[in-house]
């Protein structure tokens, strides 16, 4: 996952990579890889943000991460890991049942509760990105024959259209506030949760116009927007606002094309 500055097992960013590598060839490794974290995270019981180099499941900041169950979910799927899915059904389905039952309301959204994600430094109230992550364990736990009572992933494409749009693109939560953040209008999308070309377009558009992708794609937000962050943003000002990142730039790009 890194050149070694990052010796930790990343749920998400394991996901993120899981398409690629299979695409090189590494499927072995990838089966490898999500059976030495199943083994750690049912030890603990639950899916964390990140397992450190001594086998340890943890998780930053220290709350639940949906797009982490969401993501190793997905892994499992695109990996067509039938037997791992098979050996721990108990403990994925329990996963399910956890996310159902203690971290979203009876409409289907993400609670009113802090969260860890993909921008994990950002104090968020029911976020589009963790919406939209749900509307990703759905079809990815269906997609592997586990029971869940998520809603579908169409249900979470129109709960997004319905709560988040705002004419022109999704705004970041239901806070009121109404600016452009990338992972809100990436994701969505690069997930299958929402395929409305025009909106794709005007979501894309919006994210240009606010120079999310200059001089290089992608920032998460315009550097004039002011935001509530956790104190850890104090070290690294600007990390998780308007620095680069070249993942998010991927599948922008991807989008674009």
């Amino acid at each position: 996952m890194s050149r070694g500055n990052y010796g930790e097992f990343y749920a998400r960013d394991f996901g993120w990579c899981v398409q690629g590598l299979l695409a090189l060839g590494q499927r072995e490794r990838v089966l490898v890889t999500l059976r030495y974290a199943l083994e750690r995270y049912r030890k603990v019981g639950r899916i964390t943000v990140a397992i450190s180099p001594r086998g340890v499941p943890f998780d930053f900041p220290d709350c639940p991460s949906l797009d982490s169950v969401a993501y190793f979910f997905h892994a499992l799927r695109l990996a067509e890991a039938a037997d791992l899915v098979a050996e721990y059904h108990l403990f994925l389905e329990a996963q399910v049942r956890w996310v159902s039952g203690c971290l979203i309301d009876k409409d289907g959204l993400p609670r009113p509760i802090r969260f860890s994600g993909m921008r994990d430094h950002a104090v968020r109230s029911q976020s589009c990105y963790d919406t939209a992550a749900l509307g990703l364990l759905s079809a990815s736990a269906s997609a592997l024959g586990i029971e869940t009572c998520l809603p579908s992933v169409k249900e979470y494409g129109r709960l997004l259209r319905s709560r988040f749009w705002v004419g022109t693109h999704f705004r970041d939560d239901l806070s009121g506030e109404k600016h452009v953040t990338a992972d809100a209008n990436v994701f969505p999308f690069w997930w299958g949760i929402v395929t409305d070309r025009r909106m794709l377009e005007s979501a894309l558009g919006a994210s240009q116009e606010e120079g999310l992708d200059a001089p290089l794609p992608l920032k998460y937000v315009s550097g004039k927007v002011s935001e509530r962050m956790i104190w850890v943003e104090r070290f690294v000002p600007g990390w998780e606002r308007d620095a680069i990142w070249a993942h998010m730039a991927m599948p922008f790009m991807e989008l674009l094309a």
